[in-house]
C-alpha cells in the first residue's frame, strides 16, 4: 500500500515512512474495539433476564465483560482465542445474590469459572470483569 508512494525516495526517507507505517498498524490492532458478543454458556448457566445478557468484547487489548447470569456451578462459558488472558489466572471478586461477593476466575485458556462465594442458583454478575489479553 505504502510502497508505490516511495520509489522516488532514498532509502533512509523509505525506512523512515514504511517504520511509520507499520507503527500505524500496531496503533490501529491495539486500538481496535470489538462488538459485544453474547456467549454461549457451559452446563445449566443461563442469562439473568433479557436486559442482562452476558456477552464480551474487546478494546484495543482489555477484554471487558458484562451480564448477569443464573443456574449454574462450574464452569460459565469459553472465550475464544484473541480475548483471554496470556498466562495463568485471572482472579475476580464479583456480586452474588443477597448482597452477597462470589469469586471467578477466567484462565489463559478463555474458561471463565464461578469458583464460589454468593448464590450463582439467583445470579452472578459478571459486570466489570476485564483484563488485558497482552499482559
Amino acid at each position: 500500500m505504502v510502497a508505490p508512494l516511495l520509489s522516488g525516495l532514498d532509502q533512509a526517507v523509505r525506512r523512515t515512512v514504511m517504520a511509520l507505517a507499520d507503527r500505524l498498524t500496531s496503533l490501529e490492532l491495539l486500538t481496535a474495539t470489538t462488538v459485544w458478543t453474547g456467549v454461549t454458556f457451559t452446563g445449566a448457566w443461563v442469562n439473568f433476564g433479557a436486559s442482562a445478557v452476558v456477552e464480551y468484547r474487546k478494546v484495543g487489548d482489555v477484554v471487558t465483560i458484562r451480564g448477569l447470569c443464573k443456574s449454574g456451578s462450574g464452569d460459565i462459558f469459553t472465550l475464544p482465542v484473541g480475548f483471554r488472558p496470556l498466562s495463568g489466572n485471572q482472579v475476580f471478586a464479583v456480586d452474588a445474590s443477597a448482597n452477597a461477593h462470589a469469586r471467578v476466575d477466567v484462565s489463559s485458556a478463555g474458561v471463565v469459572t464461578y469458583r464460589g462465594g454468593g448464590t450463582g442458583s439467583t445470579y452472578l454478575s459478571l459486570n466489570g470483569i476485564s483484563f488485558s489479553v497482552t499482559a
